[in-house]
């Protein structure tokens, strides 16, 4: 006789009823061990327990957030089992082609983005020749500015207060 336990028979230890358990069994499905599936589905030992601990946060108002914290912390996540069914030769075949075909399609991708990031140098190489080229040009010209600031012989003041008057050259 197994040890699994049907809905009812979870439902009766709790003192709970079923449709609340399948409510929280639904809820919280992803942390309650089970066996089989449909009308033929038995749920572990351990779901007692896990059950129980659901029922007793959400009976003390805590809020599913809550459970779904506990449960995360003490037990494992259950994910279902998927058994892989045999490929024929021609689905296996036709599976293999249609991965050479997206490696083709990602090495062509490849080879694009190569060539536009090169490009992307190129220009970013142009541009910085203009701004150093820019750049000197300004410093010629603040250079120049700055001398002729200096050979004037009016202060600072007498400059930024009557800045129309004429020079005089002397």
């Amino acid at each position: 006789m197994s040890d699994n336990l049907t809905m009812a028979q979870i439902a009766q230890q709790l003192g709970l009823p079923e449709s609340t358990v399948r409510y929280y069994r639904d809820k919280f499905s992803e942390w309650i061990p089970v066996v089989g599936e449909g009308r033929y589905r038995r749920y572990r030992p351990e779901a007692v327990e896990i059950l129980r601990i659901i029922a007793d946060i959400l009976r003390n108002h805590g809020t599913p957030d809550a459970v779904t914290a506990v449960l995360s912390h003490s037990y494992p996540r259950t994910i279902p089992a998927t058994i892989p069914q045999q490929q024929t030769a021609a689905a296996q075949q036709q599976s293999d082609s249609g991965l050479v075909e997206a490696f083709q399609a990602l090495r062509v991708a490849v080879e694009l983005q190569t060539q536009q990031l090169t490009a992307i140098q190129e220009e970013l190489g142009q541009l910085r020749a203009q701004l150093d080229t820019r750049d000197e040009s300004l410093r010629t010209q603040i250079r120049a500015t700055l001398s002729s600031a200096s050979a004037s012989k009016r202060s600072f003041w007498q400059r930024v207060l009557r800045p129309h008057e004429p020079r005089s050259t002397t």
